[in-house]
């Protein structure tokens, strides 16, 4: 079953303001002028069109009317995602308000696809392209990825909410410096183990358990693996350039592997099964913790992380007597939790 992830996670924005920080240079950087833009009018905006297009499961909600598009930004051949509303989020924790749907890529694109396009349809768009960077099918239906396995070029591949379920078709595709694929069927992460340019890959909703792919892909900013079956760590002990994790409602229950990150920033360990925190304390700039719906009890080791500026320990075991002293030991961290009203209920 497919998800909407993006109407759903309450970090998002935040993991996002990191993701479009580091991807502003990026786009810089790999925009050429005068690379022409593909123009593949595939669709237009109208009920003819949409009235057109394949339909989808009759479980799955209709698609959104807006189209995937290119605007003009700082540069020629940028892609954006317009037309999405924003997430559901909790504000506290959003300061930084910025949809992780928005995406700012540099290169050769496609103009227009529709949301909720026909595999046969992203097949006849794709047939006469070649040198293609950014290929955003987010919201498809496409299912085979080996339509688009000869692409190799392409370093930003979107497939969030789509029926893809293998990357195999995609193993070759060593330039990738994005891959969106949350809310697909995707368990095994091998294909992309060679993908060493890999910065972002946001995995969330999806049936991955093992990340021993990740092992060597130690440029990796941005990690979104929330609503996995992720329980070992391990293969993210040396990736030393991650500043943003989020690890909601996996099966975690240890961080030790996670304090020789000195880079980290944002860290989400919501409805996991952490309890201690401890091997968190030399990550010094680490700017957001996130621990809501932990079992964690003893939260005074957490007085030494003065460098945090949002806590949240929203649905622990935490007292309001503990969250007062926090407080008094943190004047510069903003702490969220729900003590009081637990105990006066």
């Amino acid at each position: 079953m497919r998800h909407h992830p993006r109407l759903a996670v309450s970090l998002l924005p935040l993991i996002c303001a990191a993701c479009v920080a580091g991807s502003d240079a990026g786009a810089s950087a790999s925009t050429s002028p005068g690379v022409p833009v593909a123009q593949l009018q595939l669709a237009q905006a109208s009920a003819d069109h949409q009235s057109e297009a394949a339909p989808r499961e009759p479980s799955q909600p209709s698609p959104p009317s807006q189209l995937i598009t290119v605007v003009p930004l700082t540069q020629p051949d940028v892609l954006q995602i317009d037309g999405f509303a924003p997430a559901k989020t909790d504000a506290p924790l959003v300061a930084a308000a910025v949809d992780l749907d928005h995406y700012q890529l540099g290169g050769p694109s496609i103009t227009k696809i529709p949301l909720g396009a026909s595999q046969d349809t992203i097949v006849a768009a794709l047939a006469e392209v070649d040198g293609l960077r950014n290929l955003n099918l987010g919201g498809t239906q496409i299912v085979d990825l080996q339509h688009i396995a000869k692409l190799q070029a392409v370093e930003h591949l979107i497939l969030w909410d789509t029926y893809v379920v293998d990357l195999a078709p995609i193993r070759g595709f060593d330039k990738l410096s994005t891959l969106d694929i949350r809310g697909t069927g995707v368990q095994d992460l091998d294909p992309i183990a060679r993908a060493v340019d890999m910065t972002q890959l946001l995995a969330s909703e999806t049936n991955v358990a093992d990340i021993s792919a990740l092992t060597k892909l130690d440029k990796l900013e941005v990690i979104d693996l929330a609503d996995t079956s992720v329980r070992d760590l391990a293969p993210l002990r040396n990736l030393e350039q991650l500043r943003v994790l989020r690890l909601d409602h996996t099966k975690v229950t240890s961080v030790r592997s996670l304090a020789s990150l000195p880079r980290l920033e944002v860290l989400s360990l919501d409805g996991t099964g952490v309890r201690d925190v401890r091997p968190l304390l030399g990550l010094t700039r680490l700017d957001t913790l996130s621990l809501a719906n932990t079992p964690l009890v003893d939260i005074e080791p957490l007085a030494a992380m003065q460098q945090l500026r949002t806590l949240d320990l929203r649905g622990t075991r935490a007292s309001a007597k503990q969250i007062a002293d926090l407080e008094g030991a943190m004047p510069f961290t903003l702490v969220l939790d729900d003590a009081w009203k637990r105990e006066k209920d």
